[in-house]
């Protein structure tokens, strides 16, 4: 849509698709070096006839895997193939052969990043309806998005679904690492994967107290709107709602 942008073909202005999609791209581009530096960490000896990882082939099959495990159709055990991601390092080491970089130290890398999320994330809440006043107004808007939602590939999920996708990451990230500390025999990487689990814990924490405050904002700029001829507005930068409840007022004998 940002390429026709402008156009005569135009299906949202620039300025709606920052309003829909904020910093998406960004965060697509996190995901992408995430998920080519832990492939070449997980399959470091499966490289393809140009002695390079095929990213596509090895990111589907993780992600089927890891699909089977949400869905309870697998575990993550000493018996399944995810120690064998430990067990390369260990034994390339042994070999005298350059280590594989472990997959905590691409965690650790990269969490920090994730933080490229909170744009997106604190403007979530406001998506759905946002969306619904562009498909009531965009007839073309609303069509394409119509169109895509009806492919294979959209999985009968709508707009607002996958969008949501991308704010579920964040916590997915703690419970792919609590999996992987599980199944690791090595303790110096046990210990290491324990500070990447902090480390996205305290970003899933930052997160929701980011959207705590964005949520007792919206119900002051709310409270403010239901009450006509206010000396002073509610809404301030220092002010914060601290309690929600019902409101009474006592009337004097006069003014009933």
């Amino acid at each position: 849509m940002s390429q026709v942008a402008g156009t005569d073909g135009e299906i949202l202005t620039v300025r709606q698709i920052k309003q829909v999609f904020g910093n998406i791209r960004e965060i697509e581009a996190l995901s992408e070096r995430m998920e080519e530096a832990l492939n070449k960490c997980v399959h470091a000896d499966e490289d393809d006839e140009e002695g390079q990882v095929d990213v596509e082939r090895t990111a589907g099959a993780q992600m089927k895997r890891l699909g089977e495990i949400k869905r309870g159709h697998g575990t993550l055990t000493r018996s399944s193939s995810a120690p064998a991601l430990f067990q390369k390092a260990k034994a390339r080491e042994e070999d005298g052969e350059d280590p594989v970089p472990k997959v905590s130290g691409v965690l650790l890398a990269f969490l920090p990043y994730l933080s490229l999320y909170y744009p997106f994330i604190t403007a979530f809440p406001t998506i759905p309806s946002t969306l619904n006043e562009m498909y009531a107004k965009n007839s073309k808007f609303a069509a394409f998005v119509r169109s895509q939602e009806e492919q294979v590939r959209s999985h009968r999920l709508g707009l607002c679904h996958w969008l949501l996708t991308v704010v579920q990451r964040i916590p997915r990230w703690t419970i792919l690492i609590e999996n992987l500390r599980k199944v690791t025999d090595d303790p110096v990487e046990y210990e290491a994967l324990g500070r990447a689990h902090a480390m996205s814990e305290k970003v899933t924490e930052n997160i929701n107290e980011r959207l705590k405050e964005q949520t007792a904002v919206l119900t002051l700029v709310n409270l403010q709107k239901a009450f006509d001829g206010l000396r002073r507005p509610l809404v301030s930068p220092a002010r914060k709602l601290l309690k929600k409840g019902q409101f009474w007022r006592r009337l004097r004998m006069d003014e009933l």
